[in-house]
């Protein structure tokens, strides 16, 4: 079973080092910010990846971070059944509050059906 930071690795060794913004690890679960534009890709590889197989997507939400902090962000909670093990990815687009300009993200549907 792989680590987190031996995750971010993979992500990227296969990716490069732009698919990954950052991360969060002071909450109860650490997360990797993936580049927005990359996170279909990197769903990809972590569920057929024989080393993550993150094979269900048990959580898919979507944040507004209010007025005052202009973005929005959707966290993905994946789980690997057959290593037992959960990862979270997240992605943040920042906007202007413009209807002519909103943030829009990829689907995830295409990777796992549970995200629709």
């Amino acid at each position: 079973m792989m680590t987190f930071d031996e995750i971010k690795t993979l992500i990227t060794d296969k990716f490069g080092t732009d698919s990954i913004i950052g991360t969060e690890t002071s909450g109860l679960q650490p997360a990797i910010l993936v580049n927005p534009g990359m996170i279909v890709k990197i769903c990809e590889e972590l569920r057929d990846n024989e080393k993550t197989w993150f094979d269900f997507l048990s959580c898919l939400s979507g944040i507004d971070h209010g007025v005052e902090n202009n973005k929005f962000s959707v966290v993905y909670h994946l789980a690997s059944i057959p290593y037992n093990r959960q990862l979270v990815l997240k992605v943040v687009k920042e906007h202007r509050r413009d209807l002519e300009d909103l943030p829009v993200f990829h689907s995830v549907s295409s990777v796992w059906h549970t995200a629709e």
